[in-house]
């Protein structure tokens, strides 16, 4: 994998040790603040000030990866987030593995409700889904693979870096959970960490392979948000369907964990 200029961004990074812990909560801090009048039905998701909470809820974890990059780094650190958020020269098979992993899974989870006798899903539409996907990826990866996890591996290594980002991640989508006609609310906690976990291994190896590229990440992201709106399944199969989905992304984390420890063949 391609790790040296990730890891020089991760050792920037951590020359603040408490880093990390800073940008965690304040990320969970702004998102509870947001999403409390959602939860307690004092605000309407539907109104304009619901659309701004939930907009500022889920773009905590961006917003602040910006303030405490240039806190720590300065302007280098901003533009550190900058470069990665525009990387888009990368090898074909990264913008590949960002559209069919996704796929694959989706894919997967309908086919088993296909099996199960379940009606065909009337498909979402593609573009809103994208739309939405992409506004998605853009308000969070910018501190989960921006800042939280070249921070962590530079510290502990792949593997304990995406396993805590992922138990992170799903630990802040609580709110998301308990907020009426979220997609989360009518899902397994258990099932979506899960699932969260093998998949941040995937954004790691993804951010890692395209040289730090956080604009990967985020159409990875979208990709994923994307195939689930176009291919989700109704209540009737969301169990089998979310369990489909993560023993597909069980299987490619192994396989990226196989590979990554992988020696490398000797140069001739």
């Amino acid at each position: 994998m391609q790790v040296s200029m990730t890891d020089r961004q991760g050792a920037r990074l951590t020359r603040a040790p408490l880093l990390v812990a800073v940008f965690v909560a304040v990320t969970f801090a702004v998102t509870w603040l947001a999403f409390v009048p959602l939860i307690l039905r004092r605000t309407d998701p539907q109104s304009a000030t619901g659309t701004l909470l939930l907009v500022l809820g889920i773009g905590a974890p961006s917003i602040p990866a910006f303030v405490l990059a240039a806190l720590t780094t300065g302007r280098e650190g901003i533009r550190g987030l900058w470069r990665g958020g525009t990387r888009w020269r990368v090898g074909a098979r990264w913008y590949a593995a960002v559209l069919v992993i996704p796929g694959l899974a989706w894919g997967a989870a309908l086919a088993v409700a296909a099996a199960l006798g379940a009606e065909p899903p009337a498909f979402s539409p593609l573009v809103p889904a994208l739309v939405s996907g992409l506004l998605a990826g853009m308000l969070e990866e910018f501190g989960w693979s921006g800042l939280a996890f070249p921070a962590l591996q530079a510290r502990y290594g792949f593997l304990r870096a995406g396993v805590a980002v992922g138990c992170i991640v799903a630990v802040w989508h609580l709110p998301f959970f308990l907020t009426p006609g979220t997609t989360q609310s009518r899902s397994s906690f258990l099932v979506f960490l899960l699932t969260l976990i093998p998949a941040r291994i995937i954004f790691g190896w993804i951010y890692n392979g395209s040289g730090g590229s956080i604009l990967l990440t985020v159409l990875f992201h979208a990709s994923g948000n994307a195939w689930s709106e176009v291919l989700g399944q109704g209540p009737a199969v969301a169990d089998a369907a979310g369990l489909t989905v993560m023993l597909v992304f069980w299987v490619v984390a192994i396989g990226v964990l196989r590979k990554s420890r992988r020696p490398a063949p000797a140069q001739a």
